[in-house]
């Protein structure tokens, strides 16, 4: 349970700057910008922080906390030269399916986004191919004569669409959890982690398209 600083003090009865510099030097994890902390695990270190026996794993616990993350390297690789050839191949063609839908959109006077094409990494090419295609159907259902679609309908389809999305991510970390515990290289992890991430996308742009 995340609660602010402020109010774990009171709850432990120790005082707002001793918590307070706990988390800064990264004793104690903070969130939310490190305005807030999680009560159990706060609560077990400062517990653990009466035993001095436990100080070498305290100093090794905070330096990992201190350490980049995947999420903070994940913005390092984004150039053509980290992708593999499979997946140059595979952005030329979501490039390729991309700019025909955009061209079919402009000829059913659809809208389209301005946007560079060549500098679109993978996920956001599949995003963008997915969101191109949502106003070509808008485009096409406004042309249509039974354009008038049942509230039951729609509700229908918003089901569907949960439900896909849900069936795709659902077991997204115990799929690759223990690869990417065992992979000490960020890089490599990062890139396992990418490549399931572009596959969960394609199934989902898949499975809509189908649905619709």
């Amino acid at each position: 349970m995340l609660m602010s600083q402020s109010a774990f003090s009171k709850k432990v009865d120790r005082s707002r700057q001793y918590i307070n510099k706990l988390v800064k030097n990264g004793t104690i994890p903070g969130y939310g910008d490190k305005k807030e902390v999680k009560y159990s695990e706060a609560s077990q270190i400062l517990e653990d922080m009466k035993d001095p026996t436990r100080d070498a794993q305290r100093e090794a616990n905070a330096e990992r906390r201190q350490s980049p993350s995947l999420m903070d390297v994940s913005g390092s690789y984004d150039s053509v030269a980290d992708m593999t050839d499979a997946e140059k191949v595979e952005q030329q063609k979501l490039q390729e399916k991309l700019k025909e839908k955009q061209r079919e959109a402009e000829s059913l006077s659809a809208d389209t986004e301005n946007i560079d094409i060549e500098k679109l990494n993978i996920s956001q090419l599949n995003a963008a191919i997915l969101r191109q295609e949502l106003r070509i159907r808008t485009a096409k259902a406004d042309d249509s004569e039974n354009a008038v679609i049942s509230i039951e309908e729609v509700e229908r389809k918003m089901y569907e669409a949960g439900r896909i999305m849900r069936d795709t991510i659902s077991g997204f970390a115990a799929r690759l959890s223990a690869v990417s515990a065992a992979e000490s290289d960020p890089h490599k992890s990062f890139m396992l982690l990418k490549a399931e991430e572009n596959r969960m996308l394609k199934v989902i742009n898949q499975e809509l398209s189908n649905e619709c």
